[in-house]
């Protein structure tokens, strides 16, 4: 660390190592700080992109383009409640519920 330290004056590391900041962000996340570390987060992407791909697809049975971009989608902006409406069912689908927070 202190390499790193030298190298980014202007940057220094606060938290001290990576233990540390594990530690921090457990703390501020005490609801979940079991699960940070234990591959659940690996179990969430692939829940994700689930998801996603079922959006796609069905999508594309409609004839409408979908671009994926990271966690998110482009479409033509007259299909934009079409795919709201299928972010919702698909996400149903596959979680079992529609209580959606969405922001």
């Amino acid at each position: 660390m202190n390499d790193w330290n030298e190298k980014h004056p202007n940057k220094i590391m606060k938290w001290g190592n990576a233990e540390s900041l594990l530690t921090l962000i457990k703390d501020a996340h005490k609801p979940i700080a079991d699960k940070f570390c234990s591959g659940c987060g690996v179990e969430l992407q692939y829940i994700d992109s689930e998801i996603a791909l079922n959006i796609i697809h069905s999508l594309m049975q409609q004839k409408i383009v979908a671009l994926p971009v990271h966690d998110s989608f482009i479409v033509q902006k007259k299909y934009r409640t079409t795919l709201i409406e299928e972010m919702k069912k698909q996400y149903k689908n596959v979680i079992g519920t529609d209580n959606i927070g969405i922001k």
